[in-house]
């Protein structure tokens, strides 16, 4: 049973009445997590609830800390935003054209989606893409959407392979 303090339990009460949106609650002291819990629902059309595991999709909110941090491991003379992403994942296809972190982070590494490429594939959004699948996926791709540096094209592919550089530099992850 996860720890649970009742004046937080208190501050968020409203949420437990009735079927509604809720938010999970976790509160580290001096290190330690004295609270955990969910309140209220994470899907209320089909009652799901939400408890301190629910497992929430925060998409695109973390690219600003990815970005941040192959910055600093680029200030810190651990990689260079002009290395190519092959140079750090060496299971890539060798492309056409280099890829650079750069590109990666701007949105002009021109790759395909992965997320589109696994949903091509058969898989639905409800499952959850491990990080093998990911990079298996995008490992079979051999051509691009486009010409590295030339458009603008959001690009989770990107963020992605920027996440595994940084762990594999830093030995640490990212959530680290």
């Amino acid at each position: 049973m996860s720890p649970r303090l009742p004046a937080v339990d208190a501050l968020f009460e409203r949420f437990t009445q009735g079927v509604q949106p809720g938010c999970a609650v976790g509160v580290i002291r001096d290190g330690a997590l004295v609270h955990a819990a969910g309140y209220g629902f994470a899907d209320t059309a089909r009652g799901e609830g939400i408890d301190a595991d629910t497992v929430f999709n925060i998409a695109s909110t973390s690219k600003q800390f990815t970005a941040f941090a192959l910055l600093l491991l680029a200030r810190d003379g651990l990689l260079s935003l002009d290395d190519s992403v092959r140079k750090h994942i060496p299971e890539l296809p060798a492309y056409a054209e280099a890829v650079t972190l750069r590109q990666l982070m701007h949105h002009l590494g021109g790759l395909r989606s992965y997320i589109d490429l696994l949903l091509l594939g058969g898989r639905t959004f409800a499952e959850r893409t491990t990080r093998e699948n990911a990079l298996r996926v995008i490992g079979r791709q051999r051509g691009f959407d486009d010409v590295p540096g030339h458009a603008f094209a959001y690009s989770n592919t990107g963020y992605f392979l920027m996440s595994l550089v940084i762990e594999r530099v830093s030995s640490r992850t990212l959530a680290d």
